[in-house]
């Protein structure tokens, strides 16, 4: 049976397939610490990890049966489990994978699912040479030009501008909506780069002291709202997608939009070094401190991530 008359055959009830034959994947139960050779877990770096857990989250079926090539049973069950009851991602019933023993309870997830989701994420994204990149600031103010954002060289090496993208995903949208790469250049370790709307306006629109400090303007990709999620993306292929690219840092969580709009013109400044990478529950007071929009005197400025231990 080709794997759309299995699909066909199995609906949305999965359970139904579960005991299917199927001589190329993974047991039913198989855990994925199980084959400890050099392309399974053992061998994975902690981006790596975090790649993947990134792809079973934002992936389609197709791409994670066709790209990917898994098990389609391992595909529809990581699907399943990720958008909930209501079959649909990006809203309120959302079950997102946060970590590896998450991913391995999915049923026929096992170690060649994982090994296969690992040469993916080694082939489109090298996540042991992905720089450290945060977003050190974001600024959401009144008016629609007062909008910018402050990254931060959390590594301890300069940073390629040029092979880092940033990514607006808007409204209930799953991937990014619009994305823009950075301008060539070379962002030393501890540094910071401002990228903002725009530059030029009339009166406060953007804010003088924002439009001065900003180093490169991102037009459409920096219209955002109170509930949009923005996305540092590794992306020297410069794809603009979830899924060819890195996540390095996310503000928000990537497939879900809020159901208000909890950084909606305000300022906000990381307190912590501990990067975000979309998946799971977000609140922004965990890793900014608040200030009014147009309290602009740390932009620019390295942040000292005042709220980590």
């Amino acid at each position: 049976m080709s794997r759309w008359g299995l699909f066909w055959a199995c609906g949305v009830l999965l359970a139904a397939c579960d005991s299917a034959p199927e001589s190329v994947g993974d047991a039913i139960d198989e855990p994925i610490g199980l084959v400890g050779k050099a392309d399974g877990l053992a061998s994975a770096s902690a981006l790596e990890i975090d790649a993947v857990l990134t792809l079973a989250n934002t992936a389609d079926l197709g791409a994670l049966d066709d790209d990917v090539a898994l098990d389609v049973r391992a595909a529809e069950h990581i699907v399943a489990h990720r958008n909930g009851p209501d079959t649909v991602l990006g809203t309120h019933d959302d079950n997102p994978i946060i970590d590896i023993a998450e991913l391995d309870a999915i049923p026929w997830v096992g170690p060649r699912a994982f090994g296969k989701m690992l040469d993916w994420v080694r082939e489109h994204a090298p996540n042991d040479a992905a720089p450290c990149m945060l977003i050190s600031e974001y600024i959401e103010g009144t008016l629609d030009k007062n909008k910018g954002i402050e990254l931060y060289n959390c590594g301890d090496t300069p940073v390629d501008l040029a092979e880092i993208s940033v990514c607006l995903v808007r409204n209930d949208d799953t991937d990014c909506t619009l994305s823009t790469q950075l301008d060539a250049g070379s962002l030393a370790a501890g540094a910071v780069y401002t990228v903002c709307r725009t530059r030029t306006g009339q009166l406060n629109n953007p804010w003088p002291p924002l439009a001065a400090g900003c180093a490169q303007e991102l037009g459409s990709t920096m219209i955002y709202s109170g509930d949009d999620r923005m996305v540092i993306l590794h992306d020297p292929e410069q794809t603009g997608t979830l899924t060819e690219a890195t996540v390095l840092d996310a503000l928000g969580r990537i497939t879900f939009r809020p159901t208000w709009s909890p950084w909606n013109n305000i300022g906000l400044r990381r307190c912590t070094a501990e990067r975000n990478l979309g998946v799971a529950f977000f609140d922004h007071t965990d890793w900014f401190t608040t200030v009014p929009w147009s309290q602009t005197d740390d932009w620019g400025v390295a942040p000292t991530f005042a709220c980590d231990p």
